[in-house]
């Protein structure tokens, strides 16, 4: 993991954050300065606190973004990662160079993963060899990964899903808790599969799918 310093983080959702202070108590020793950037005044329900960080919560407009230079995305939807990034990157110039990718130390990750940027892995993950790993992807904690899967940009994985080897998890797809991904199967881009679903054949773009088996309950439109 890069040296850190000062971790500037984009939107606010205390899911996310609290994610990203645990990773960050365990991956450094040193003091780290978080700045986080909301387009509206929030105080969080309760403080984000650790041994080894400090953060401040600033609007969007009081920043100056000519030094913002490692970033994380602080939402953990699929629809809001998209929205957060392209805001910030229309208005700001944030692109995908400026952002890391956090990981938590005692993930399993294979040598031969290769992975995009602004990713966050969670504890107890395990990640096999051959895979591919878009950008901003949220794999919460643990989740298996089985080997040449590729998985697109954007995707949300939620707590003990699983993905078997060979499939293609498709831009902008959400896992639910606890489901299965049996291997070689495909899902197409923004679907959405349900909590403790089994899915055994492939499943289109745009729809919510859930059950054992899964089974398409209805589309999305816009995917929403």
């Amino acid at each position: 993991m890069k040296q850190l310093n000062k971790l500037t983080i984009l939107g606010l959702s205390e899911l996310t954050l609290s994610m990203i202070f645990e990773i960050i108590h365990h991956s450094y020793a040193h003091p780290i300065d978080i700045q986080i950037i909301r387009n509206l005044p929030y105080t969080p329900n309760f403080p984000f606190t650790t041994a080894n960080a400090n953060y401040s919560i600033v609007l969007d407009e009081d920043v100056d973004y000519t030094k913002v230079q490692h970033c994380s995305l602080g939402v953990f939807g699929t629809n809001t990662k998209k929205l957060i990034f392209e805001h910030f990157q229309k208005n700001y110039g944030i692109d995908k160079t400026r952002y890391l990718n956090l990981i938590y130390p005692d993930a399993v990750l294979a040598s031969t993963i290769t992975m995009g940027t602004g990713i966050h892995i969670n504890p107890n993950v395990v990640i096999a060899p051959q895979t591919h790993i878009g950008d901003f992807v949220s794999i919460n904690r643990s989740v298996s990964i089985g080997h040449h899967t590729h998985i697109g940009d954007f995707c949300t994985f939620n707590p003990a899903s699983n993905v078997a080897g060979k499939c293609r998890i498709g831009e902008g797809v959400t896992l639910g808790i606890g489901c299965n991904v049996i291997d070689g199967i495909s899902i197409g881009e923004n679907t959405v599969v349900g909590a403790g679903s089994l899915v055994t054949k492939n499943l289109p773009a745009n729809v919510v799918a859930y059950g054992v088996p899964a089974k398409v309950v209805r589309t999305l439109k816009d995917g929403l």
